[in-house]
């Protein structure tokens, strides 16, 4: 880690028209996130100094990769700006850094399969999506790639919804609300976050790597395994009371409930309010509130004070099941709350928009709305929910309008009669 200088910005600011984002050869907007150097500069110019990260560029090399340091400026300028950072005096530039200009295709022309609304069996993944080439490229590639082929077969698509992943979430962003700047996946972004924890991925996925056909056999049948020993493990937990010889430390009730208050009393002592939500804060191994240590295989009961033993077979447990059983525990009311979201929100998505519905000829349906919902085309009542402009009145209006569509003729329609959304749509 080191830093910039006064000198390295003196030669930014002396460069300025040389860079190509200052120049006016670049125009496109850039990643909010990433700023350039000269950015950096020109933006922040009553900050003296800026840190650095040098970044091996791997174990057999001698390479390292300025990590704060991007830029659009010339070679020579950049080899100045590199060897006024204290450490890099005599440094060898072995590649220069360099901006991209590109152009990307409205997403919101997109299906939630990533195929194109205006060219069939035309599916679209990555930068050209208006995101950043990182996580967020490769996850659509995966979820274009497996649909395309999809398509040829002609199954159902794999939709990955906002509630099973950050995937899902990127998605759905893209695909109803478009962006206007390089779109990167924050957790703030997913309002089921929780549910989100990486111990969980292949347990939340395993039904669709299951219908697509994503895995083999063998490891399908291991993270089936997994997922019975967790259940079976939370149950115990949640069941079993605490032995009444040490019931007097760990205090009465489960072990569920014992791991829930030494996670509270560990939020709290950290300052945190952990006995005010439905849950308190979740034991976490990472955080040292409840961690089964070797060799000893003991727990801390958070607050240095008590130490007690869980269940021998319990602690026997590898590290990844022992994690994900200590996370849905401790966080279970907070895990119980988001799925009772979901679920209160679920039947939204079932709610098919047939791709040829006149939103126009809605009675009720402000202007604004049906031009904003005519512009997007969304595939489900969920999806027109989350459209800018579109507010619970036009959805509860939407809602009407469709059940009268789908009524058998001379009936009266209802919710229960309209047709539910699969995820195979096409334009």
């Amino acid at each position: 880690m080191t830093y910039t200088t006064a000198d390295t910005a003196r030669i930014a600011r002396e460069n300025l028209t040389r860079s190509a984002m200052y120049s006016g050869n670049i125009t496109g907007t850039g990643a909010r996130y990433c700023p350039s150097f000269e950015d950096k500069i020109v933006r922040f110019a009553d900050k003296p100094r800026h840190l650095l990260f040098l970044e091996p560029e791997g174990r057999s090399t001698d390479e390292y990769y300025v990590n704060g340091l991007s830029t659009s400026m010339p070679f020579d300028v950049q080899l100045q700006l590199v060897r006024s950072v204290p450490g890099l005096e005599n440094a060898i530039l072995m590649r220069p850094a360099y901006a991209v200009e590109y152009d990307f295709a409205p997403p919101t022309q997109l299906f939630p399969s990533l195929e194109s609304k205006k060219v069939e069996n035309l599916f679209f993944a990555g930068q050209i999506n208006g995101t950043s080439g990182y996580e967020e490229a490769a996850c659509q590639g995966l979820v274009a790639g497996v649909n395309a082929v999809n398509k040829v077969r002609g199954a159902a698509p794999l939709i990955i919804a906002r509630h099973e992943a950050y995937i899902g979430v990127l998605i759905d962003d893209l695909v109803t609300k478009g962006t206007t700047e390089p779109y990167r996946m924050f957790t703030s972004r997913a309002e089921y976050r929780l549910l989100f924890n990486h111990g969980s991925a292949e347990l939340r996925l395993l039904h669709h790597a299951r219908a697509h056909g994503l895995v083999s056999a063998t490891r399908l049948a291991r993270i089936e395994e997994k997922k019975r020993r967790i259940e079976h493990w939370i149950t115990t937990l949640e069941t079993t009371r605490i032995p009444a010889d040490i019931a007097a430390t760990a205090g009465q009730g489960t072990w569920g409930d014992f791991i829930r208050r030494a996670g509270s009393a560990a939020g709290q002592g950290r300052g945190g309010e952990g006995g005010r939500e439905a849950s308190p804060r979740p034991p976490s191994d990472a955080e040292n509130t409840i961690e089964t240590q070797e060799p000893s295989k003991r727990v801390d009961g958070g607050l240095g004070e008590t130490s007690l033993p869980l269940p021998s077979d319990f602690t026997a447990l590898p590290d990844e099941l022992r994690h994900e059983v200590l996370y849905r525990v401790g966080y279970k009311g907070y895990l119980e709350r988001e799925q009772r979201q979901i679920e209160k929100l679920s039947h939204v998505e079932k709610i098919k928009i047939p791709p040829d519905f006149d939103y126009r000829a809605v009675r009720g349906l402000r202007l604004e709305s049906a031009q904003k919902l005519i512009a997007a085309r969304p595939y489900n009542l969920g999806q027109a929910s989350r459209i800018s402009g579109v507010n619970p009145a036009d959805i509860s209006i939407l809602m009407v309008a469709l059940a009268a569509r789908n009524a058998p003729a001379g009936g009266r329609g209802a919710t229960g009669s309209i047709e539910q959304d699969n995820g195979c749509r096409h334009a």
